[in-house]
C-alpha cells in the first residue's frame, strides 16, 4: 500500500469525524436553546393549575409533557419505526410549545399525530382539531351517556363488551368510565369521610352519633350487666358495629397506626372505661361465659335433635354404632364421635358439653363410649369394608394369573419393579396362610386358598432348618 493511499484514507477519516462532531454540537446547542422553552412551558402550566385535568389511565392515554429533541432524533439518522412526533422538525418550525399551550388536555395524543401529518402548520389547525371526536367521550350526548351507563351495569363493568356493543373505541369508553364512574366514587367517598369526621366532633347543642350509641350501650349494660355486645346482635346490629369499631380504633391507636383520632378521643376513651368497657374482649373468661350462655339455647336444641336421630338409628339397626362415614346422615356421625371425645374431657375434669343428664340419656340406649375395643364395632367395620377388600383381592388375583402366563410360575419375587404392589400382596397371602395354620386371626378363607392352589401358588418359600 502506498503512502498516498494511506494519506487519502486518513483525510477521509478526519472529515467523517469532523462531520460527526458538528452534528453533536448542533444537537447540544438545540438542547441548550430548548431549556428556556421548557422552563416557560412549566411556568405556564403552574399558572393554569385551576384547570381540571382528566384522570389518566396509563401513559398511553394521556401525555403530560411532549417529547423533546435529542441525540435519538438527529435529522441525519433515519428512524426504523413509525414516527408520530418529530421534535426536531417542530423546533425548526418554531411550534414546539404550540400544542403544549393551546391543545385541549383530552386530545393531546390525537393532536400530536394530526399536527405531524399537517407538517406542523398552525393555520386552521385548532379549528380542524375541534371537529375531531374527543378521546374521553366528553362530546357524547346525554342519551349516549345513559346507554353507556346502562350497558356497564348490564355487562358488569366489562368495558370491552360495552365498546363492541356501542361501536365505539375501547380507549374512549375506558377513559370515560374512569372519568365519570371512578372519579365520582372517590369524590363521594371523600365527602362521606368528611361528613363522618364532622359528626364525630363533639357539639354542645346537637348530640353526636357516638354519644347516641354510648347511651344505648349504657342501657344495654343495665339490662345485661356487662358491655360485651355480641357480634351478631339482631336486636340492634348498629350498636354491635359501633362497639367493634371502638375496639378496632383502640388497637390501631395503641399500635401507633393512628395519631389524633377524631372517632375515639381521650375523653371518649375515659367514658368507656368508667362503665367497664373492655377493649380486648377476645378469649377472656367473661367473654367465653357470655358466648356460651348466648349459644346455649341453640346448642341444647341441636343436641336433642341429634339424640332423637340416634334413637331412630338404633330402632332401625339395633345398635348405636354409627359408622364414621355415614352418607345418609353425616352430621349424626360427627355428633356421635364428638360425644365420645367430650366424654374423655369429662373424665379428665375439663370443660365439656356433657352433663349428668345427657350421660344418663345416652347410657339408657346402650351407647358405647369406647367403640374401638368393642367386638361388635370391629365386626361391623369388617362387614362394611368387606366388599372393597374382596374387590381388591380379586384384582390382584387376576394380576397373579397374568404373571404366571408371562413367566410360567407364580413365585413373585420380593423385588418386582414392574408391579411391586403384586409382590407385597403375594407375601401378604403367605403371612395370612401361616396365621391360619397357627390358629390365629386371619383373612385367608377356604375359597381364597383354593383359588391360589389352582395357580400353583407356593405358600412356603423357605425350607425348615434341619436339626443335627
Amino acid at each position: 500500500m502506498n503512502n498516498q493511499d494511506t494519506s487519502v484514507l486518513l483525510a477521509s477519516f478526519d472529515n467523517e469525524l469532523s462531520n460527526e462532531m458538528e452534528v453533536d454540537n448542533q444537537t447540544f446547542n438545540s438542547v441548550s436553546l430548548l431549556k428556556t422553552s421548557v422552563s416557560d412551558t412549566k411556568a405556564h402550566h403552574k399558572s393554569k393549575r385551576s384547570r381540571k385535568k382528566c384522570s389518566r389511565v396509563g401513559s398511553s392515554y394521556q401525555v403530560v409533557e411532549f417529547p423533546m429533541p435529542g441525540i435519538y432524533l438527529v435529522e441525519s439518522k433515519k428512524l426504523e419505526i413509525d414516527q408520530l412526533w418529530d421534535p426536531c422538525k417542530a423546533m425548526k418550525e418554531d411550534q414546539l410549545d404550540f400544542l403544549q399551550k393551546y391543545c385541549p388536555y383530552n386530545q393531546r395524543e390525537l393532536a400530536m399525530e394530526l399536527f405531524h401529518q399537517k407538517g406542523y402548520k398552525i393555520n386552521g389547525f385548532l379549528e380542524f382539531l375541534k371537529e375531531q371526536p374527543r378521546v374521553d367521550g366528553s362530546d357524547w350526548t346525554e342519551d349516549v351517556k345513559e346507554v353507556f351507563s346502562r350497558l356497564m351495569v348490564e355487562y358488569r363493568h366489562d368495558v370491552q363488551k360495552v365498546s363492541k356493543q356501542m361501536n365505539c373505541s375501547f380507549t374512549t369508553c375506558l377513559i370515560h368510565y374512569y372519568r365519570t364512574v371512578k372519579v365520582r366514587q372517590t369524590r363521594n367517598s371523600r365527602k362521606r369521610n368528611k361528613v363522618e369526621a364532622n359528626k364525630c366532633i363533639d357539639s354542645d347543642k346537637v348530640p353526636s352519633t357516638w354519644d347516641v350509641y354510648f347511651s344505648e350501650l349504657q342501657s344495654y349494660k343495665k339490662e345485661e350487666g356487662h358491655c360485651l355486645v355480641p357480634k351478631q346482635y339482631p336486636t340492634n346490629p348498629n350498636l354491635s358495629r359501633w362497639v367493634y369499631a371502638n375496639r378496632r380504633e383502640y388497637r390501631a391507636i395503641k399500635a401507633n397506626k393512628i395519631h389524633n383520632s377524631t372517632f375515639l378521643t381521650e375523653a371518649r376513651e375515659e367514658k368507656l372505661k368508667t362503665i367497664g368497657f373492655t377493649f380486648f374482649a377476645k378469649y377472656t373468661k367473661l367473654q367465653t361465659e357470655v358466648e356460651s350462655a348466648r349459644r346455649k339455647p341453640v346448642a341444647d336444641a341441636t343436641w336433642k335433635l341429634r339424640f332423637q336421630e340416634l334413637c331412630d338409628f338404633k330402632r332401625e339397626t339395633g345398635h348405636c354404632l354409627v359408622p364414621k362415614r355415614f352418607n345418609e346422615n353425616q352430621f349424626l356421625s360427627y355428633w356421635v364421635f364428638k360425644q365420645r371425645a367430650q366424654m374423655k374431657l369429662w373424665n379428665c375434669d375439663k370443660s365439656s358439653c356433657l352433663n349428668d343428664q345427657r350421660i344418663a340419656k345416652l347410657n339408657e340406649i346402650d351407647f358405647i363410649w369406647d367403640a374401638k375395643k368393642s367386638k361388635q364395632w370391629q365386626n361391623l367395620e369388617h362387614l362394611r369394608k368387606k366388599p372393597k377388600v374382596d374387590a381388591a383381592w380379586d384384582s390382584y388375583y387376576e394380576q397373579l394369573v397374568q404373571f404366571k402366563q408371562e413367566y410360567g410360575h407364580s413365585k413373585v419375587p420380593k423385588c418386582h419393579p414392574p408391579n411391586q404392589k403384586l409382590s407385597t400382596w403375594a407375601f401378604r397371602q403367605r403371612t395370612e396362610y401361616r396365621r391360619k395354620q397357627e390358629g390365629k386371626q386371619n383373612s385367608m378363607s377356604e375359597e381364597k386358598e383354593k383359588k391360589l392352589l389352582v395357580t400353583n401358588f407356593v405358600f412356603r418359600m423357605r425350607f425348615p432348618k434341619q436339626t443335627k
